[in-house]
């Protein structure tokens, strides 16, 4: 199990007719590593020794720790886990080695094919995989969506979850059909058919990841999810489900434009008006407060973009700014009607030489004289309130 030349060695019988899983261990310990103290080739020879257990091998749980491997030597690093590594070297999609980046494909596309392993492990590991390796995995996308509806629950919940860590890109064109799929298409209506997955997990990991397809999940998600936020049976899953209206929408009234054709701005009009109203009941009446405050801050991440928010929602959140007996979620009522109406305050005033003079460190909002009466009647704050930071 040591990392060298034995460990591109393919895997060998021992005397019990089990296969020799040195080189699961050794790609364990070079994805440990993050590629600092690993000799260069070596975990090359390690992805492909990996990657042909993956496709050929006949015992499964040789393929499982294949698939695992590959997933830990492919693995994203985040800045926080990268810590003071040298960040002039430039990082390959999804990979922690710049050593990894020639055999990526080869991993990638040996694990979108183990989507469709005969055993459930090799999936779940497989799918797994996928997902930590982030936005690299866009290819996957497409499989993954198909993989949603596997009959073991926990190859969708690593599925869904693989979608949620892909993000955005699983709806774009970077979705390639690199195991025979369609590319980016479909993408969206596969996570909707999640939607109504009896595991709550599967739910949750496809709540999270529509919401971060944004614009690209298109209007056609916004009353499934209206229908998760008021009566899922999970809590958890209408929470994702209230943060994931808010990014849906205010991406859709992102893209409204002239490009679009009636037909089009009208089913983003609908959509917009069902997923504001349910997130105006449920922020109205919902008893759960946290459920209440994702609602509130759907709603004034919505309300920020153009075209505000209708009447009768604003009504809604002059009441509740009010009554609610939850003080966080009375301040984003209250910060969302001021976004709403307040004007925004004039330029600074500059010296000669073009500093700014601030007189305080924070200083009120001079605009709040200016504010009509009938904007202030909406929902006027307590005083302390009335101050802004510079």
């Amino acid at each position: 199990g040591s990392i060298g030349s034995s460990a591109a060695e393919s895997p060998s019988e021992d005397g019990t007719g089990k296969r020799d899983l040195g080189t699961c261990t050794a790609s364990r310990q070079a994805g440990q590593e993050g590629g600092g103290g690993v000799g260069n080739g070596c975990n090359t020879a390690v992805c492909q020794a990996l990657a042909d257990a993956l496709q050929g091998d006949t015992e499964a749980e040789v393929r499982r720790n294949a698939a695992h491997g590959l997933g830990l030597l492919y693995a994203c690093r985040s800045e926080r886990q990268q810590g003071k590594k040298d960040k002039s070297q430039t990082q390959p999609p999804g990979c922690s080695n710049t050593a990894h980046h020639d055999r990526f494909p080869l991993a990638l596309s040996h694990l979108i094919a183990a989507l469709s392993d005969g055993d459930a492990g090799v999936r779940r590991h497989a799918a797994q995989a996928l997902g930590g390796m982030g936005p690299a995995a866009s290819p996957a996308a497409t499989q993954l969506g198909k993989t949603l509806q596997d009959p073991n629950g926990d190859v969708r919940r690593n599925a869904a979850l693989a979608m949620n860590s892909i993000g955005a890109r699983a709806g774009s064109g970077h979705a390639s059909s690199s195991a025979g799929g369609d590319g980016g298409a479909g993408v969206s209506e596969r996570l909707v058919g999640a939607l109504s997955d009896s595991s709550y997990k599967v739910r949750r990991n496809a709540v999270q990841a529509l919401g971060k397809l944004g614009a690209g999940a298109g209007p056609d998600v916004v009353v499934p999810l209206c229908g998760l936020l008021q009566s899922d049976g999970h809590v958890d899953v209408r929470k994702r489900s209230a943060d994931a209206l808010g990014l849906v929408l205010s991406g859709l009234r992102g893209t409204t434009g002239s490009t679009e054709g009636g037909a089009a701005a009208a089913a983003t009009a609908a959509a917009d008006k069902a997923g504001l109203n349910a997130l105006a009941a449920t922020l109205s009446s919902h008893a759960d407060s946290d459920i209440r405050r994702l609602s509130a801050l759907a709603l004034s991440r919505v309300g920020a973009c153009a075209g505000g928010l209708a009447s009768d929602v604003i009504d809604v959140l002059k009441e509740v700014c009010e009554n609610d007996d939850c003080p966080k979620v009375r301040g984003l009522a209250r910060q969302t009607v001021d976004k709403l109406f307040l004007p925004q305050p004039p330029p600074l005033d500059l010296e000669e030489d073009g500093s700014h003079l601030p007189k305080a460190k924070h200083s009120c909002n001079p605009n709040l004289a200016a504010v009509s009466s009938a904007a202030a009647a909406v929902c006027p704050p307590p005083a302390a309130t009335l101050c802004a930071p510079p």
